[in-house]
């Protein structure tokens, strides 16, 4: 019994210390990109509400020049 405990020991503290280099690497990699990510996400969101917007506008235009439906929420997309 006694050989068994000491043998799980290192290799519970190798699996913590693995353990913790990875978060350290997280931690660095979210100070180091972490607003370049949440503005490219930012950014992303606005372009596709804009994207919504435009294309919404675009189909009502052509519906109400009595354009067919279906071409109209084609080219609106």
């Amino acid at each position: 019994m006694q050989k068994e405990a000491t043998e799980t020991a290192p290799t519970i503290e190798a699996q913590l210390d693995a353990v913790a280099g990875w978060v350290d690497f997280v931690v660095e990699f979210l100070v180091a990109y972490g607003f370049q990510l949440f503005g490219a996400l930012v950014f992303l969101v606005i372009g596709l509400k804009v994207a919504s917007l435009i294309s919404r506008r675009i189909g009502r235009a052509l519906e109400a020049k009595n354009v067919d439906v279906t071409l109209a929420r084609f080219i609106g997309n």
